[in-house]
């Protein structure tokens, strides 16, 4: 935060979760907490867009005596719209979510949205329908299955598929351990 106040980049060494750690010089553009973990949106020279690197698995940092500013058109808010959590740039485009939540789910959708985007469709007494504009990306993907026996994908067919087929590895996994 330090560095980011004063414009300063920063040398760090990063260790992504099963790889080897490497050292990279960073732009820091801000930070976000997500699910208890707080993150760093920070500019890699090597990279055209901003990265995030989750805080925990920082090696070791240091602060450098290069200065550097703000591009005038980044904001953070922004740059996570379309976004549930902090996986972003995955190169997928934000697309429209139907989901189908049953009861009690249907009332924790109402009081805490997923997404910012997230809008009731139609309700019944059985189900709510929801609508949602993002990216489907894993940590959202994640959320879902949080909820699994509470909610159904209707929309888009791809992400249907893709929790069926999940759901379906996830079966093999219990049957295959008995």
């Amino acid at each position: 935060i330090d560095s980011m106040k004063q414009s300063r980049k920063l040398v760090l060494t990063y260790c992504k979760f099963g790889q080897e750690p490497y050292t990279i010089s960073v732009t820091p553009y801000a930070i976000k907490v997500f699910k208890q973990r707080w993150y760093m949106v920070a500019k890699n020279e090597k990279r055209s867009t901003p990265s995030i690197y989750a805080l925990d698995r920082i090696v070791s940092i240091e602060e450098t005596d290069e200065r550097f500013e703000l591009p005038e058109n980044f904001d953070t808010e922004c740059f996570f719209k379309d976004y549930y959590g902090v996986l972003c740039n995955t190169g997928d485009k934000a697309e429209r979510i139907v989901i189908r939540a049953y009861p009690p789910f249907t009332y924790y959708l109402r009081t805490l949205p997923l997404h910012h985007s997230q809008k009731e469709l139609a309700s019944t007494p059985e189900y709510a329908d929801f609508e949602l504009f993002l990216h489907p990306t894993f940590d959202f993907l994640q959320e879902l299955f949080s909820q699994i026996n509470e909610i159904e994908v209707l929309e888009p067919a791809s992400l249907r598929k893709e929790i069926k087929e999940l759901t379906t590895e996830i079966m093999n996994l219990y049957d295959n351990n008995e």
